[in-house]
């Protein structure tokens, strides 16, 4: 009756493990952060992204995200945008928009484990 309970919380054990479905890293941390600097995501949308912000939620295509990211995320003079923080192996990735060491934006980036195309982008003023 011992090995029978202990072969069978093994077997539980062993479902639980694999229960929960685990992808490889996000590979494309170098294309991601052009894109990103240049505001243009085409190789990374096939279908429309989820754009976020304080004022406005809608679905957008690459070129209308491109011109949201204009409008929602101004160039600031003196400026840069460097990575802030990823996780979920790198599908969620942060980026801040910093003028010396002052976070003005922050710009998170969710993307498919799938497929790593953007889902949603978020951009959030730093108050």
């Amino acid at each position: 009756m011992k090995i029978i309970t202990i072969l069978f919380t093994l077997l539980l054990l062993g479902i639980m493990a694999f229960g929960q479905a685990q992808h490889d890293a996000f590979l494309k941390d170098k294309e991601l952060e052009q894109s990103m600097l240049k505001y243009d995501f085409k190789s990374f949308i096939d279908e429309p992204v989820l754009f976020i912000s304080d004022t406005t939620e809608r679905n957008l295509t690459s070129n209308e995200l491109t011109a949201y990211l204009n409008f929602y995320l101004p160039k600031v003079k003196g400026a840069s945008i460097k990575k802030a923080s990823e996780t979920n192996n790198g599908f969620i990735q942060t980026y801040g928009l910093y003028k010396q060491d002052d976070a003005l934006y922050y710009i998170v980036l969710k993307l498919n484990p799938l497929s790593s195309k953007l889902e949603e982008l978020v951009v959030d003023k730093n108050n």
